[in-house]
């Protein structure tokens, strides 16, 4: 009884930290994309152009994934499982991580080019 618990509780856990990690993307696509020229940085600098209002909904909306994100990491840190995990699961976590963080450092940078850009 207690196993199976465990298992429920670990799912749900991994549930909510993909809806976190899933959520974060989404929020700060539109920042990654700008990075790139091609029809999406067109779009969402047209966008951007219309009003200033755009942008700060986009700099709330990039906040608010950074958010998601931050708390997909609390979630993961706070119910981890102890213990070695064995064949391509171990490799999912870390990959995850470093292209979250990778992406993290991205928008960082480029958020603040676009308020700069178009304020």
């Amino acid at each position: 009884m207690a196993n199976e618990q465990n298992q429920q509780t670990h799912r749900m856990v991994l549930i909510a930290e993909a809806a976190l990690l899933i959520l974060g993307y989404a929020l700060v696509m539109p920042v990654l994309l700008s990075s790139f020229d091609g029809a999406p940085n067109d779009a969402i600098r047209a966008w951007l152009n219309r009003s200033t209002a755009n942008l700060w909904l986009l700099v709330a909306g990039t906040i608010a994934g950074l958010a998601c994100w931050i708390g997909a990491a609390v979630v993961e840190k706070k119910h981890r499982r102890q213990g070695r995990m064995g064949g391509w699961k171990s490799l999912v976590r870390p990959v995850v991580t470093t292209v979250t963080g990778l992406c993290g450092f991205c928008v960082c940078f480029s958020l603040p080019l676009l308020c700069i850009t178009h304020l």
